[in-house]
């Protein structure tokens, strides 16, 4: 890695007045008021990769102040900031490049990124939200999804889980899914359990192994979160709740073993679990944008936690209206009696 180049995920925009403007936005974009006067050139020529000698051979003496020392200097802090990288000339370009580049600016590198492959995360429930937080997992390039679902596919399932077709009614989710996630990612390994969970013991022998779960299963009612709390305390998995309640995306909150409070410290905290439904026809509502949406938002907390970065959903849950596109906060308290921190 003998050369140097702008790294592809930055815009440098120079303004008529003479401002040099790197990134478009926060978190890291900042504005060089008074740059040197050879710094836009400087920045043409590293669009392809370039020796530190040949650089500073084409700008030196171009501006008065384009000297080889106030060369490298710039070259120098440039690279502190994050906006020049080493690079071979004959490096090719990875399947993944885009989702690099986009976390790059968060300060991570490609070889940061490939550790996906290696990863390996559980999903509770393969319904709208699961088997779209299925997809975005595998064409992220996460090494090891496991779904544990065994619901057939109804037709009214359709237009939410949107993964599948008319010719998947009446049979299983999961074994759908997995086609189409082999489809998206061949070299994504996908395991299925298809006997309904029936107690904390069995996401345990299954998931135990993985990095991460998303439960957005419903069902049993009540129950399934707290086995899943449960099973997640002893294996030391966090996991994120993804759902959603009338009109409003649940994201939330991302339970991590010994950081956050847990389920049974938010039973403590939250009383409204303890009333009685009176409407025996009651049916959730479910819609496929706002499935989509808050199995989106719970892709990138996990795929961010994977990746060692800060998820806004730790110990706390956003609440989205999906018609007018708020969001509520709300965070859970550790529970003095509750023995999730030991």
């Amino acid at each position: 890695m003998d050369k140097i180049q702008i790294k592809r995920s930055i815009s440098i925009q120079l303004s008529p007045s003479g401002k040099i403007q790197f990134w478009m936005a926060p978190p890291r974009a900042f504005t060089l008021e008074e740059p040197p006067e050879f710094l836009a050139e400087l920045c043409r020529i590293l669009n392809q990769p370039t020796s530190l000698e040949d650089l500073c051979s084409r700008l030196k003496n171009t501006t008065s102040d384009a000297s080889i020392a106030n060369i490298i200097q710039c070259v120098k802090e440039l690279y502190d900031y994050g906006v020049i990288e080493e690079t071979e000339s004959s490096q090719a370009t990875s399947r993944y490049d885009r989702h690099e580049l986009y976390y790059d600016i968060f300060g991570k590198s490609k070889e940061d990124y490939s550790v996906l492959k290696n990863k390996k995360v559980g999903l509770i429930g393969a319904g709208g939200i699961g088997s779209s937080v299925a997809m975005l997992l595998a064409a992220a390039g996460v090494g090891t999804i496991k779904l544990m679902d065994d619901d057939l596919l109804e037709e009214t399932n359709l237009p939410r889980v949107v993964l599948l077709e008319e010719a998947d009614v009446g049979l299983p989710k999961v074994q759908q899914i997995q086609k189409r996630l082999m489809d998206r990612n061949s070299s994504c390994k996908i395991s299925l359990q298809e006997s309904k969970i029936k107690s904390h013991e069995e996401i345990v022998e299954f998931l135990g192994d993985c990095d991460a779960w998303v439960l957005s299963a419903d069902s049993p009612p009540k129950t399934i979160c707290s086995w899943t709390n449960q099973a997640a305390l002893k294996c030391k998995v966090p996991f994120i709740t993804a759902g959603y309640a009338e009109i409003n995306g649940l994201i939330g909150p991302f339970i991590i073993p010994g950081q956050t409070a847990c389920h049974f410290c938010r039973l403590e905290e939250d009383k409204t679990t303890d009333r009685i439904q009176l409407n025996s026809r009651l049916q959730a509502t479910s819609y496929g944008p706002l499935n989509t949406i808050v199995a989106s938002m719970a892709t990138n907390e996990v795929i961010r936690y994977l990746l060692g970065l800060e998820v806004e959903t730790a110990g706390k849950q956003i609440i989205l209206d999906s018609s007018s596109y708020k969001t509520v906060e709300k965070s859970i308290s550790i529970h003095p009696e509750c023995e999730c921190q030991q």
